[in-house]
């Protein structure tokens, strides 16, 4: 589900980048980053749950509680 979330997000990003030319690549790299750490843990369940928990955490902390 976080995969899916955070490709969703980058294409938004993107459409983002190209409409409105905002300097948006940061973002865009940081969650092609947290990707690729997601695909190189697709097997192991055990890291992809504390890696969403991370997520999630992050999310909360950083933009809804701000």
């Amino acid at each position: 589900m976080a995969y899916a979330a955070i490709t969703c997000l980058m294409r938004t990003i993107q459409q983002s980048i190209q409409l409105t030319g905002c300097n948006l690549q940061s973002f865009y790299e940081k969650f092609e980053s947290l990707r690729a750490n997601l695909e190189k843990h697709a097997g192991d369940l055990d890291a992809l749950k504390s890696l969403e928990a991370e997520i999630i955490e992050l999310l909360f902390g950083n933009f809804i509680l701000s």
